[in-house]
């Protein structure tokens, strides 16, 4: 593949490059084919009008959400908001952030909403942050499309599944550091894209500090920075090229870009968990990363697991499973004595799959769509999901779309169409449901909760399907 703009610096090939490669070293973005990058577009489908459509559109829901916190009920704010302003409070006044219960994250997201803690502060200081944030992303989206060939227009029409959704601008006025975390994400993946794999590897550490999560795009990158084959000499008593041992692939794996990837990525990573250790010590380590393996949120989950985990943290269970007391609830006590825990294993099916399968089957091809894959797959057989999780693939999706454009035929339109009916109306179906216990109190555990959240993952898995058809 050859890219104009790099073609101007220089007209030497470039070896190994992402970008642009040679055929014996699978690019890293192949060139998509919607429509030369150099097309005008029309001002309503330009840039600079997605741009500043999606501030305008985020300084108008942010003015909502004051309105509705001032005279409504519910609160437009996230709950998740009070909890990192709180640690902030904490720290301001020299304290730890883990002196406010249930903040989980690291002492970087409360230094940076230190400004909601002075007397003289802007409380919403972290919504414009998390918003800011999120546009960022949308740019570099933008401008990713665009060294993938992508008109304008067309990046334009892609990146708005991002930077003009309203659930994406809602979610970050609201308070939540997602839009933030999908900026860190974009960011190492631009990096990546134009040859920066040393700033590359330091925000791929830097975002595996900031959520735990994204450490399952690094085998992904790594994979993909693949060096050219080099062609085996075939003799006249052996006519094919000769295999190569186990210790020739192992060292034929290692090459400079993944060494300096993969060193930078970890020295990023170790360096900012190190400082924050010493700073805090153990409780750092437990809640902002041993906490997630045992974690046990059944509240808002999506999760097929969220059922189970209601079950094992029923006080009737914690009393059924002591020798000393009662069996109050024999069916509960039938349930969890059956099935182990699923905080203790419901990660492993989860990391096999999108940490390691998924990489090694797709990275060579294109590592955006395996990252969104990825983390599609994560966000589905995750114990733990909520709405929000759904941005961590949303913001990949415009790398994806592309491919689906140009792939899909008239049948594959229809799948594609009812995969979205499908996967918004179960997730509707599970709202009502879970409104109506959480927020009422209507006993619809179960058979409504539990039928919708099972529906709701068999949706997902079938939408995940029919996305790697198209990979």
């Amino acid at each position: 593949m050859d890219t104009p703009g790099l073609r101007k610096r220089s007209a030497r090939p470039v070896k190994n490059n992402p970008i642009v490669a040679d055929e014996a070293a699978p690019p890293i973005a192949p060139a998509v084919t919607n429509g030369p990058a150099g097309d005008v577009a029309p001002w309503y489908l330009s840039t600079t009008f997605a741009v500043a459509f999606a501030v305008v559109q985020r300084i108008i829901i942010f003015f909502w959400g004051l309105y509705q916190d001032a005279t409504m009920t519910p609160r437009f704010t996230d709950i998740d908001y009070f909890v990192f302003t709180d640690a902030a409070r904490f720290m301001h006044l020299g304290g730890s952030p883990y002196d406010r219960e249930t903040y989980r994250y690291t002492p970087l997201l409360a230094w940076l909403l230190l400004p909601t803690a002075h007397e003289a502060g802007f409380f919403s200081f972290g919504k414009v942050l998390f918003a800011v944030g999120d546009i960022v992303a949308g740019i570099l989206i933008l401008r990713i499309l665009k060294i993938r060939q992508v008109s304008e227009a067309n990046a334009v029409i892609y990146s708005a599944v991002w930077l003009l959704n309203p659930m994406v601008s809602t979610i970050s006025t609201r308070g939540s550091s997602e839009g933030l975390l999908g900026a860190m994400v974009i960011s190492f993946v631009w990096a990546v894209y134009t040859r920066r794999l040393v700033l590359g590897g330091v925000l791929a550490g830097v975002a595996v500090h900031f959520k735990i999560y994204p450490i399952i795009y690094i085998p992904t990158v790594i994979w993909s920075l693949a060096s050219p084959e080099k062609p085996t000499k075939a003799t006249k008593k052996n006519p094919r090229p000769a295999r190569k041992t186990l210790v020739q692939k192992a060292i034929g794996f290692i090459n400079r870009d993944r060494i300096v990837f993969a060193g930078t990525a970890a020295v990023s990573f170790l360096l900012l968990t190190g400082l924050m250790y010493l700073k805090y010590g153990y409780p750092f380590l437990l809640h902002t990363y041993l906490h997630h393996l045992s974690r046990i949120d059944h509240r808002h989950n999506f999760s097929p697991y969220s059922t189970l985990l209601y079950i094992s943290s029923s006080p009737a269970v914690t009393a059924s499973t002591s020798s000393a007391a009662p069996v109050t609830n024999p069916f509960l006590h039938f349930i969890t004595s059956f099935i182990p825990e699923p905080s203790k294993w419901a990660f492993f099916p989860q990391l096999f799959l999108s940490g390691f399968l998924i990489p090694v089957l797709f990275a060579k091809r294109d590592v955006t769509k395996t990252m969104f894959l990825q983390t599609f797959a994560f966000v589905t057989f995750n114990k733990v999901c909520t709405a929000q999780y759904f941005m961590w693939y949303m913001v990949l999706l415009p790398f994806y779309l592309p491919s689906i454009v140009a792939n899909i035929g008239p049948r594959g339109k229809v799948l594609g169409v009812l995969g979205v009916i499908a996967w918004v109306g179960s997730q509707t179906l599970w709202v009502r449901e879970g409104y109506l216990l959480e927020f009422l109190g209507v006993p619809t555990f179960y058979p409504g909760l539990f039928v919708a959240t099972i529906l709701f993952f068999v949706v997902n898995c079938v939408c995940l399907g029919l996305l790697i058809r198209v990979a």
